[in-house]
């Protein structure tokens, strides 16, 4: 999924209200056993963490309207962006459209109606924010896009491009060697590829993301749903991205780190500023992100993911939860012949 075209931002739509509960809901399947969430790097505990089932939002109830930081609110809501899009004949799933299945093979989460991609025109400036602006980090002198179906055999002809660029395909991509395989094979040689990409886990430092929080959980849901689809969510800490560019063939790695705050925590007023963004995005449009991988894989009700978004629609707001997601940008290039 690429990010749209970077546009100045309209003014802001009023932040989305919590919303309704209907009556009735499904039954939610058992609890699945998550993996071990990843030890320290970014100060995560080593122990596993316990995937709460939607049921346990339930019992939660509707968290309590948050009167403790009205100016965060006001803050996020003053940079929002609109975009139009044509909905033709893609998948339908509780009202919200999703790529056809010839593209995704029915199995990619995001949807691609216009509330989703007003957030992810959001998510676009949070991260032209993260990485200072820059179009490229690899140093080339003229660019050729590559449009192509990931999941299909790329028709392009060998040694074709002096540049691919991958962003943003987490939780996209079943067969990250075959789509470097193929990268390699289009690039002429000595061009060049860049992949940014990032981890649906959200990690602090200071275990400020607490256990049972719905951040918490929003990351352990997003791991265990890709690995239910074969589609791995936590690209950027996977060391996927060097370890797939160097076995396709590529040479003269260099990874860049980067941090996206959850919200506009952070002294430092650059990662403010895409905190708020970022915020802003997932905030934006929180049920359709989790709706295909809580409803459609993990089997929750609509009840159930409800009332799930409300309480991560306020931890998004809440300062004193400095969470972040993982990204990571690596550029490579294919040896001269």
């Amino acid at each position: 999924m690429s990010i749209p075209a970077k546009r100045k931002a309209a003014s802001p739509a009023p932040e989305t209200p919590a919303p309704a509960v209907p009556k009735t809901k499904t039954p939610t399947p058992d609890p699945v056993s998550p993996p071990p969430v990843s030890p320290a790097a970014a100060g995560e505990a080593s122990e596993p963490a316990e995937n709460f089932t939607g049921a346990y939002w339930l019992q939660q109830g509707l968290p309590e309207p948050d009167e403790t930081d009205s100016t965060l609110g006001s803050d996020i809501e003053s940079s929002t962006a609109s975009i139009s899009s044509s909905i033709l004949n893609y998948r339908t799933i509780n009202g919200r459209t999703y790529h056809s299945d010839a593209v995704t093979n029915g199995e990619y989460w995001g949807p691609n109606d216009p509330k989703h991609l007003d957030a992810l025109e959001i998510f676009a400036h949070a991260t032209d924010l993260m990485i200072g602006g820059k179009l490229h980090f690899a140093p080339i002198t003229k660019t050729s896009n590559i449009r192509s179906t990931l999941v299909q055999e790329w028709t392009f002809k060998p040694d074709h491009f002096d540049y691919v660029h991958i962003r943003f395909l987490n939780g996209a991509i079943p067969d990250w060697a075959e789509l470097y395989k193929q990268a390699y094979r289009v690039c002429k040689p000595g061009g060049w590829i860049e992949h940014l990409d990032a981890s649906a886990v959200p990690v602090s430092n200071d275990d400020s993301i607490a256990k049972g929080s719905a951040l918490e959980q929003y990351g352990i849901l997003f791991k265990e749903a890709g690995k239910r689809l074969g589609l791995t969510q936590t690209t950027a800490e996977d060391n996927l991205q060097e370890n797939g560019l160097k076995a396709a063939g590529f040479v003269n790695l260099t990874v860049k780190e980067f941090k996206m705050p959850t919200s506009p925590w952070p002294q430092d007023q650059n990662l403010k500023d895409v905190g708020l963004f970022a915020s802003t995005a997932v905030s934006g449009d929180i049920e359709g992100i989790v709706q295909y991988v809580c409803g459609n894989v993990m089997g929750w009700s609509q009840e159930e993911m409800a009332i799930c978004t409300a309480h991560l629609r306020k931890e998004l707001k809440d300062k004193s939860i400095h969470g972040y997601w993982r990204c990571k940008l690596v550029y490579a290039q294919k040896p001269l012949e």
